[in-house]
Formats: structure tokens, sequence, C-alpha cells
């Protein structure tokens, strides 16, 4: 039996916007004590990243009126790879250069969905993996390759490496940073 009162568990709403279609589409907590989410600018540490490759897990919530939000990685005050969402688009940016812009149906910042986030970082390339309740069992996967990569500078000899994230939307999971063992890259490979 449940311990939460009835009014105080959020309500449920169900709607399908068009575009969007998996296994838990339009399943929206409207909440309403947390329609607006924001995290101001937050700096994890990363360490030296020349030795190892590094793992990097979390999971983030957005609110309902979520405007945007940014995931970056610097070495040093250089900027390795900035993904930045917006309510009509995601950016990636890679040392300083657009990538990639996905054009985004529906405002994923402003309907309270869930965004899990890997990312792995390498001296040689960085490479990360996206999904979202709201897009189903589909892991939007990329990797982002340095001019000159087998020199394996990617992270080297500018200062201390770090991740900051900010924007509309809470951590809803510890953000994971660990190293890789080789275990660990051997079962990546093997899946």
């Amino acid at each position: 039996m449940p311990t939460t009162p009835p009014s105080l568990a959020p309500e449920i709403i169900y709607r399908k916007p068009k575009e969007l279609q998996g296994d838990d589409w339009g399943k929206l907590y409207n909440d309403k004590d947390c329609k607006i989410r924001h995290t101001p600018k937050t700096t994890y540490p990363l360490g030296n990243i020349t030795d190892g490759e590094l793992l990097i897990q979390f999971t983030l919530w957005t609110g309902t009126k979520g405007k945007d939000a940014t995931v970056e990685v610097f070495n040093g005050g250089e900027s390795i790879i900035k993904l930045y969402t917006s309510e009509t688009m995601i950016t990636h940016t890679f040392k300083g250069k657009l990538v990639r812009a996905i054009r985004q149906p529906v405002n994923l910042l402003g309907i309270g969905a869930s965004f899990t986030a890997t990312l792995r970082l390498t001296k040689y390339y960085v490479w990360s993996m996206f999904s979202s309740n709201q897009r189903g069992s589909e892991h939007l996967v990329f990797k982002y390759w340095s001019d000159k990569w087998w020199n394996g500078d990617l992270f080297k000899g500018k200062g201390s490496n770090s991740l900051k994230l900010f924007g509309d939307f809470v951590t809803v999971t510890p953000v994971i940073i660990r190293t890789l063992t080789y275990e660990d890259i051997k079962n990546v490979r093997d899946t």
C-alpha cells in the first residue's frame, strides 16, 4: 500500500506530440512545486586524462519551463566539447567548431523529460551517448576526433580538465567520474 497521500502525488498527464514516439511518450508528471528546475554553473574536476580514459555518467531531469541547458568539457580554459540545448535546437561544438545541429520537434526542456548521458574522454577522441525517456529506446551516439588525433594531445598540456553543467534541469543521479579499466574497455568493445 502506498505511503504517499494522494494529495501529494504528482498528477500524470498524457500528451502525444505527433513527432515523438516511444515507450514513455507523453508521460508527464505535472509537479506543481517543481515546474522550474535549474542548475547553476557546477564544475566537476576530471583530473589527468592522458594517463587513462575517463567515463562520465549522469542523468538530468528538466522542468516544464526550460529554455536552455549546457554540458561542457574543458581542458584548462579551452572548450573541448560543448553540448547545448535550446527550446528548438541541440548543438554539438567540438574545439570551438559547430559540428552538429539537431532540430527538436518539441522543447524537451519544457516537458519534464529525463536524459541519461555517458561521455568517454580519451587523449585521442571524445565519445558521447545520450538517451531520453521521450525517445524510447533510441540512443544517440557520437564520436569526436581532433586534428592529428594520433599524437594523443587532445587533453594535454593546458591545465586542469573539468566538466561544467548548467541550465534548466537538475541532476537526479550523482555525476559519476571514473577511470576505465581494461575490463571496462573490453566490455564496451564487445557490446
